[in-house]
């Protein structure tokens, strides 16, 4: 029998989304809950798709610059530092361009593949280097050899923390770039690109900033926007993205709209709304609710309070653990043997009690 949902306060952000009334969905490090905006927009575009009356560049592919301009306000960056992007995988590919000829990128043991994969096949050329480090140790392990760090702010698997802070001051020691993947931090965690002073981020906008899969963001400092070399190119990242089409004189964008690529329309259009619903709410707010209810969970089986919305458990066997948690009507994952729960702005802490007392009986 699945475990009750709760019913929450009308003023609680939980209210802007359709939440499941038949299971507990903790898994936003997998995919994020759609807003109702968004739900609506896409089915209003599938119409206008179905019925051949939607015009494809006002009404489905512009929706990415409005989407250009809330994420790029969400990190206090500016909308010109902010490509548009299908993956972070695609985003990591353009980085690894801007390390030069031997140099040597530094990547966290264990890190998600894909931020470590593009700089792997990189180096299979023989063009550029790579090393990795413990994830604690990533600051220590810069040398005057490291040409960029490349580094997930929050791991996917366990939900453990870069110090962005210690990173950084590595890097301008030996002056190395930094390059972070955010997708498991962004809408639940506050991050200012500023701050840490990053040169490049990317981040998918499907799990906690709540879009469909296909949308991601490649920001890149306004002082670098020409160090990359833009092999995705293409006409979206031109100069005049919806005048010219053909030709062979190559007329890319002066700012960070050249790595641009071709849009899939529809995820475009759930995520301006996914965003739009999501920005106004205060960061600190975010973080506070879902971070409350990992730290419930993690109060219950005695765990370590985590530095974000991720607690991983170990348990007897995961297998096990997961088939019953499905059976009561409670979505996590597995990763990296062990059970992963995610919560996000509208999970609470009574869900986060009712999760401990199903994983209890299997934590090793």
């Amino acid at each position: 029998m699945a475990t009750p949902v709760l019913e929450t306060h009308s003023t609680s952000p939980r209210d802007l989304f359709d939440y499941p009334r038949d299971r507990l969905y903790l898994d936003s490090a997998t995919f994020g809950l759609p807003p109702k905006a968004t739900i609506r927009a896409l089915r209003n575009a599938l119409d206008g798709w179905q019925s051949g009356s939607a015009r494809w560049a006002e009404d489905w592919d512009r929706e990415g610059e409005t989407c250009r301009e809330l994420l790029a306000s969400m990190i206090g960056a500016g909308a010109r530092d902010v490509s548009l992007q299908p993956a972070v995988s695609v985003a990591s590919g353009v980085v690894a361009t801007a390390i030069p000829d031997g140099g040597e990128v530094l990547l966290a043991e264990g890190d998600f593949t894909s931020v470590t994969y593009p700089f792997l096949t990189a180096a299979e050329t023989g063009r550029i280097r790579w090393r990795a480090a413990p994830l604690e140790r990533l600051a220590e392990s810069v040398t005057a050899a490291t040409a960029m760090v490349a580094v997930s702010v929050v791991h996917s698997s366990d939900g453990r923390l870069a110090d962005l802070e210690a990173i950084r001051q590595a890097c301008d020691t030996h002056d190395a770039r930094l390059y972070v993947d955010a997708s498991q931090s962004l809408g639940m965690l506050p991050l200012d690109v500023l701050a840490p002073r990053v040169d490049y981020m990317a981040v998918a906008g499907y799990k906690w900033l709540c879009c469909p899969r296909g949308t991601a963001w490649f920001y890149v400092h306004p002082d670098l926007h020409h160090e990359p070399w833009p092999v995705t190119a293409s006409w979206r990242g031109g100069d005049d993205p919806y005048g010219r089409f053909y030709g062979v004189e190559l007329g890319l964008a002066d700012d960070a709209a050249r790595f641009d690529v071709g849009l899939a329309w529809h995820p475009w259009v759930g995520a301006r709304h996914s965003l739009e619903t999501l920005a106004p709410i205060d960061p600190s707010t975010r973080f506070r609710i879902g971070h409350d209810a990992a730290c419930r969970f993690a109060s219950k089986l005695d765990l370590p309070d985590p530095p974000a919305g991720i607690v991983p458990v170990k348990v007897r066997s995961t297998e096990a653990a997961l088939q019953v948690l499905e059976a009561e009507g409670i979505r996590v994952s597995g990763r990296a043997g062990k059970l992963r729960l995610a919560f996000h702005l509208y999970n609470t802490a009574d869900e986060a009690e009712q999760a401990a007392t199903v994983v209890r009986p299997f934590r090793v």
